[in-house]
């Protein structure tokens, strides 16, 4: 799905006339994106996406599952927001 995403978005931003834009990086698409980029080809693994791969939170909650959550809000968030301005 990354993978679409990251064909996908730049071709229809170039239909638009606009500049390609990638998904946010606080988004799973966007960081998984940035972190494939930023790779070295002879020396990348294979890879699914992980919450390890977002920036932290402002404020970071104690339990796991509540960090998690809290990550999967904002990213969802983000990417609604991403795709209004789209």
């Amino acid at each position: 799905e990354v993978a679409e995403v990251e064909v996908v978005v730049p071709q229809l931003d170039r239909l638009r006339g606009r500049e390609p834009a990638l998904p946010p990086e606080t988004t799973l698409a966007g960081s998984l994106l940035r972190f494939l980029a930023g790779q070295e080809p002879d020396r990348s693994q294979p890879m699914n996406v992980n919450f390890g791969l977002l920036p932290s939170l402002a404020q970071r909650p104690r339990r796991k599952a509540e960090r998690k959550a809290a990550l999967a809000r904002r990213s969802l968030a983000d990417l609604a927001s991403w795709l209004e301005g789209r």
